[in-house]
């Protein structure tokens, strides 16, 4: 059992840090873009990136504070 919550516990350390850096790079990034189709870039609008950091946020918040 303790290897196990051992696992849980590495699990959602890296989950915590892999949404931080998402929000990192969302807050610190000038022109964000994802991947349309054919691989062209699409860029973000405000709205788009404004939504962005606030659901990156949410996740940050979701994964590094859940107790359970």
């Amino acid at each position: 059992k303790k290897a196990v919550e051992q696992d849980v516990s590495a699990a959602r350390a890296k989950q915590c840090a892999d949404a931080q850096e998402r929000y990192r790079k969302l807050i610190e990034g000038r022109r964000i873009y994802r991947e349309g189709k054919d691989g062209e870039r699409q860029y973000l609008s405000s709205e788009e990136l404004d939504s962005a950091r606030l659901n990156a946020k949410a996740d940050v918040d979701a994964t590094c504070n859940s107790a359970t």
